[in-house]
């Protein structure tokens, strides 16, 4: 349930007085801050050292560091990048006029510098009678983006604007062989989007559709897209390591002398010389790469791809994870590289460096002088600390020329008032195996009870069906969502099942409310108000039923439905709960999440055609509302479903 708003009191850090032709900044211990100052040209910068008297009564030093009216602009946007409160002292209106003319030139050079950006983006005349659907006009845009980047660039617009189409579409207007790494969870997503908007074939590395499946996987030679997930290339790819020991033992001779074990294999490192026995003495590097092949005996070579696509490229942020270290070694063969994620940037710049080094490595080389330069990087008694921000403005400026980001609210014209993704999930061998046993149980208990025509009992063999796809699909949802709210924007998740709600409400605590039909009305219209309401609150946990009508949720223009309803009304008023005359957003995206080979397929399937039937309907006899067909139970074409099956 939603928890009481707590009155917070704001602790000023930094307070900022301003001198005859300087600046004064007065705080307690602030490292980051003092390292950032100490990088300022000795005439811009002075330290002093006053003593004075504590709230305990005793005496304490008192650093105070003035800084030069030519540099208090930088030292403000410094505090601001990383959330470092202050308050200024004494400044008149015309000084504080000055600072905000200073801060409002510098957002002008920074708009002449998207505006340029846009203009260079002229599409008018292009062709893409290739695609079987063409793309939005801000997406030929971002295809043009490509192309004046010669294959080169990151696409980091907002979640839900669509970057998936845009990267495939360069790629077959090009007629490269693609290679696509994306989360495990996306890999089906970007296989079913391919062959939705495209003429060509993608291949799934490790993918092998269940005998029952009526997907048809394409074969590797003939198709121009792969698509393989993160934790896969580790086992096609793995980095070797060369060992030595530099630890002393025994010698034959009865001296001591260097132990000079060696040896090359894919362990990363030892902890002890098997041959001295010493622990810490083994210098360990990276030599080579070594390939593998699948169960299938296919094997992943970067050299047969022409273009890299990175999709949630900020899983690459961390340079010492084993699957980055092998995608940068490896892939950086592939001529042209695109990056995608709409949260590049999770918490601090540094995350940056790995996708920028990766796409041009030639300009960003160096992690260390990048830490220094733009996170405000310092030594510090344990190494150096890179979990500032400094010199955004130039970094903004030095990544422009290949770096485009596009917001919901810069594209809402060309989008349709719903934007509809399915999101297929594949369930792992072992998942699959306990479906189908699952599966096979459920069946029995229908046909030995006789229930196939009562409702209630067929429904509650269902459920337990509906709970295990529920609880697989949880896991991965989870990880989207994590990316959604990392950008700062609410999302609302739709579950059939308390037991998923308030898993995913577990998950983000404080982030979070709950919505369920186990609690009280007020408990439930707090949680409402919560998530309208409060900015610190992005994730709404609601249920296909108790969430369904009668509340608002317009704060989000995103929702994931991890459940289903037995009818497409009911489905339609779940959409509505985001999309009614208050929203603050005219375009919603659903997001609805499909196990497949399960009866999660069955039901959205089932679910779609009772809808369809609908609208022809409503479309051929204005006046013919055929609401009992709409409203009715999908559970009979299921029941027959699941018999013949």
């Amino acid at each position: 349930m939603a928890k009481k708003k707590k009155k917070e009191v704001v602790e000023i850090i930094v307070k900022i007085r301003k001198l005859k032709v300087n600046y004064e900044l007065r705080y307690d211990f602030l490292k980051i801050l003092s390292e950032y100052i100490k990088r300022f040209p000795k005439e811009h910068r002075k330290v002093r050292k006053d003593s004075v008297i504590g709230m305990d009564g005793k005496p304490k030093d008192d650093w105070v560091r003035t800084v030069s009216n030519a540099r208090i602009g930088e030292v403000i946007s410094f505090l601001i990048d990383n959330k470092i409160r202050f308050a200024f002292e004494n400044i008149t209106k015309d000084v504080m006029q000055e600072l905000q003319n200073q801060f409002l030139e510098r957002q002008r050079k920074i708009s002449e510098v998207l505006k340029l950006k846009a203009e260079m983006l002229d599409v008018s005349g292009e062709n893409y009678s290739f695609m079987k659907i063409p793309p939005y006009e801000y997406q030929k845009k971002a295809i043009k983006f490509f192309e004046i980047n010669e294959g080169r660039a990151i696409l980091g617009d907002q979640p839900g604007v669509g970057k998936t189409c845009p990267a495939f579409a360069y790629a077959i207007k090009h007629n490269l062989r693609t290679l696509i790494i994306c989360p495990a969870s996306l890999k089906l997503m970007w296989r079913k989007e391919i062959l939705k908007f495209t003429p060509k074939k993608a291949f799934v590395y490790k993918f092998k559709p269940k005998k029952k499946s009526k997907i048809v996987a394409h074969k590797k030679e003939e198709s121009m897209f792969h698509i393989v997930n993160y934790e896969s290339v580790e086992t096609y790819i793995k980095i070797e390591y060369s060992h030595k020991c530099k630890g002393n033992m025994l010698q034959p001779n009865g001296k001591n002398g260097v132990c000079g074990w060696e040896q090359v294999d894919l362990k990363k490192t030892y902890k002890k010389c098997p041959i001295c026995e010493n622990s810490g003495t083994i210098k360990n590097r990276a030599v080579g790469l070594v390939g593998f092949k699948d169960d299938m005996h296919i094997p992943l070579n970067p050299e047969d791809y022409d273009l890299i696509i990175i999709d949630e490229c900020h899983r690459i942020k961390e340079m010492t994870t084993e699957w980055t270290k092998i995608i940068h070694k490896a892939f950086k063969v592939v001529p042209k590289k695109i990056l995608l994620s709409g949260t590049v940037i999770k918490s601090r710049p540094m995350e940056f460096f790995s996708s920028l080094n990766f796409v041009f490595p030639e300009e960003w080389k160096n992690y260390h002088d990048f830490g220094v330069r733009y996170c405000a990087g310092y030594e510090s008694g344990y190494g150096w600390d890179y979990k500032g921000a400094s010199n955004l403005e130039e970094l903004f400026t030095r990544v422009s020329p290949y770096f485009l980001r596009r917001l919901k609210r810069d594209v809402l014209t060309e989008l349709p008032e719903k934007t509809y993704l399915d999101i297929p999930i594949e369930l792992t061998d072992a998942e699959y195996r306990e479906y189908v046993k699952l599966e096979k149980a459920v069946k029995k208990e229908i046909i030995d009870g006789k229930e196939v025509i009562k409702e209630e009992g067929f429904l509650e063999k269902v459920h337990k069906l509906k709970g295990f796809t529920g609880r697989a699909k949880m896991k991965r949802a989870i990880e989207m969502i994590e990316d959604v709210v990392a950008t700062g924007e609410k999302v609302v998740i739709i579950s059939d099942y308390q037991e998923i709600a308030e898993g995913i409400f577990a998950h983000f605590g404080e982030q979070a409310v709950l919505h369920t039909g186990s609690m009280s009305d007020e408990d439930k219209q707090e949680s409402v108000e919560a998530f309208q309401e409060d900015p610190k609150i992005k994730v709404f946990c609601g249920m296909v039923i108790a969430s369904g009508v009668g509340i608002t949720l317009t704060a989000s223009s995103k929702m994931y439905r991890i459940g289903f309803a037995w009818t497409p009304a009911d489905m339609e008023q779940i959409e509505d709960r985001i999309h009614r005359a208050s929203a603050t957003a005219d375009k919603i995206e659903i997001i609805t999440l499909i196990c497949q080979d399960t009866i999660d397929e069955d039901i959205s399937e089932l679910l779609e055609d009772k809808a369809f039937i609908v609208t022809k309907a409503l479309d051929n006899k204005e006046y013919e509302k055929n609401s009992t067909v709409y409203n009715e139970s999908i559970y009979k074409e299921l029941l027959k479903r699941m018999l013949t099956n």
